[in-house]
């Protein structure tokens, strides 16, 4: 139970690094609170991955985590976009223009 705690606390900054390398552009139209929801969900989603990992799998540690805590957020700002009724161009995966609209601004 230690490896699992130690490996936990080794690889605590991916969360961050994770959300500012690959979701810049949504850090600049999400609230406080939706940043830290994401945060957590970040959090959790490396939890279960350090528990889940298997190194017979031949993949490597920091790859692995990295691709859960990654889905983890794009499951998340998804749910986040919906309740704003978001809409995002992609072009070969990358975002190329994101647009926010809060559904109180479309009521008006």
């Amino acid at each position: 139970m230690d490896k699992i705690v130690d490996m936990f606390k080794a690889n605590e900054n991916l969360i961050n690094h994770v959300l500012r390398k690959e979701f810049p552009k949504y850090l600049e139209i999400l609230s406080e609170g939706e940043k830290q929801e994401l945060l957590e969900e970040g959090e959790s989603a490396l939890a279960r991955a350090v528990v889940t990992f298997n190194h017979k799998r031949g993949i490597k540690e920091s790859t692995y985590l990295y691709n859960c805590i990654r889905n983890a957020y794009i499951d998340s700002l998804e749910k986040t976009m919906n309740r704003k009724k978001h809409i995002v161009l992609v072009k070969g995966g990358k975002d190329i223009e994101v647009k926010a609209i809060d559904e109180k601004s479309t009521e008006d």
